[in-house]
C-alpha cells in the first residue's frame, strides 16, 4: 500500500513552466476560494493544460485536498515576509520530502544537478524532470529560499521571419477544431506529435487515482514513440 501511495505521489510532481508557477502563487496568495477549479485559472490566461497542471501543483502541496477544497495551507500561503517564509518552507519541504531528505539546500543545486535528482528520487523521465526544475525553484523562490526575481521566466517575442505568427494560425486551427468537438489538444513530446482527450477525462486526471496513473503511462509511452519516429517532423517542416 504504502509502495502504491508513493507511485501516486511521483506522478504530481510539479512541472508547471515558471511564469505560470509564478502567475499561480500571485493568484493563490491574493485570494481566498472555498473551492479551486480548473475553470479558475483558464479566466486568468491558463490553458486547458496548464489549468489541470495548476490543480495539480496545489494537490501536491495540500492547498486543496481531492475534491478541490483549500485547506488550512491555503492561508500561510496568504502570509506576507518573513512570516510567510517560515509557514510556507515546511509544506515545501515536506511536498518535496524525498528531495530535501537526500541533498542538503537542493535549490543551491545547478540546473543539471537538480534534473538528475529528480529523475533518480521520482523516478521521472529527463523530459518531465527538465520541466520539473523550473516549477520547483519558482517555489522555493516564493518561500523565500531564493531571492525574488532570481528563476527567470521567458516571455514570447514577435518573430521578425514571421514564422511566429504562421504557427499561430496553424495553432488557432488546431485549438478551433478542439473546441468545435469538445476536446482538448495536449501536445507530445515539444509538440512532435498531439494527443486528444475530452474534457471530461482531464478533469478525472486532475483528481487522481486509477485514471491518473494510466494517463502517466500512455504520455509516457506516446514521448518515447514520438522522440524515436517523429524527430525529424520540426526539421522537414523548417525545410
Amino acid at each position: 500500500m504504502n509502495n502504491e501511495n508513493e507511485s501516486v505521489a511521483e506522478a504530481k510532481i510539479p512541472y508547471l513552466s515558471a511564469a505560470k508557477m509564478e502567475k499561480l502563487m500571485e493568484l493563490v496568495s491574493e485570494r481566498s476560494l472555498s473551492t479551486i477549479t480548473p475553470d479558475y485559472f483558464k479566466n486568468y490566461g491558463f490553458g486547458q493544460a496548464d489549468a489541470y497542471l495548476a490543480i495539480n501543483t496545489l494537490k501536491f502541496l495540500g492547498v486543496i485536498d481531492d475534491k478541490g477544497k483549500s485547506t488550512d495551507a491555503l492561508r500561510k500561503f496568504q502570509l506576507r515576509g518573513d512570516t510567510r517564509n517560515s509557514e510556507v518552507q515546511p509544506i515545501l519541504k515536506t511536498a518535496y520530502k524525498k528531495l530535501f531528505d537526500a541533498v542538503n539546500d537542493p535549490h543551491k543545486l545547478s540546473k543539471d544537478d537538480l534534473a538528475n535528482e529528480f529523475m533518480h528520487h521520482y523516478s521521472l523521465s529527463r523530459r518531465v524532470a527538465i520541466s520539473a526544475v523550473p516549477a520547483f525553484l519558482k517555489l522555493c523562490e516564493f518561500a523565500g529560499l531564493l531571492e525574488q526575481g532570481s528563476v527567470l521566466t521567458r516571455k514570447r517575442t514577435a518573430d521578425p521571419s514571421g514564422k511566429s505568427q504562421k504557427n499561430a494560425k496553424v495553432h488557432s486551427r488546431n485549438r478551433t477544431f478542439s473546441d468545435r468537438n469538445n476536446l482538448v489538444v495536449i501536445p507530445i513530446s515539444d509538440g512532435k506529435m498531439e494527443l486528444r482527450l475530452p474534457h471530461e477525462v482531464l478533469t478525472r486526471i486532475a483528481f487522481g487515482g486509477d485514471i491518473a496513473d494510466d494517463m502517466k503511462s500512455l504520455t509516457k509511452q506516446l514521448s518515447e514513440f514520438a522522440e524515436k519516429y517523429c524527430k525529424n517532423n520540426q526539421e522537414n517542416d523548417e525545410a
